[in-house]
């Protein structure tokens, strides 16, 4: 008599890609805790090209100075500068752990949306709509414009 055991959804991660995602996870990190110290507003950062060429805001105007509000617990200010991002930011949080999860047990937390492809086409779709958004002069729509 065999018994099978139940194979992991999950295939093991080979060593260089473990490697690769722990680097990959420790940048953000960085990032992350440099973003949480650092204010952009008082560091000289590149303008955004799309905007200077354009006179309009791209999808990620207002990205970090949201980031950095939002790390240092200024929800609304964070808001002002970037309302997707800040509402978004929940499901990154999420998809962060999930992967660390991943790295130690073999496997992501449940309801692990990144590995999805309809994830992309709805993220995509609402980056495409808000940047359409945002530049359209008309109140309501300009409170989506970063100050």
């Amino acid at each position: 008599m065999t018994i099978h055991l139940a194979e992991s959804a999950e295939p093991e991660l080979s060593p260089h890609r473990r490697r690769t995602t722990l680097i990959l996870l420790s940048a953000v990190t960085v990032v992350l805790v440099l973003l949480w110290l650092i204010d952009p507003r008082q560091v000289d950062m590149p303008l955004c090209s799309f905007h200077a060429l354009t006179g309009y805001h791209c999808p990620g105007c207002g990205g970090t100075r949201a980031m950095h509000d939002l790390l240092n617990g200024h929800f609304l200010s964070a808001l002002h500068h970037h309302a997707l991002a800040t509402l978004v930011a929940p499901l990154a949080i999420y998809t962060f752990i999930s992967e660390i999860v991943r790295l130690v047990r073999g496997r992501p937390l449940p309801c692990d949306l990144m590995r999805n492809p309809w994830t992309y086409a709805v993220l995509g779709t609402l980056l495409v709509c808000f940047g359409v958004l945002r530049n359209i002069p008309v109140y309501p729509l300009t409170l989506l414009a970063p100050p």
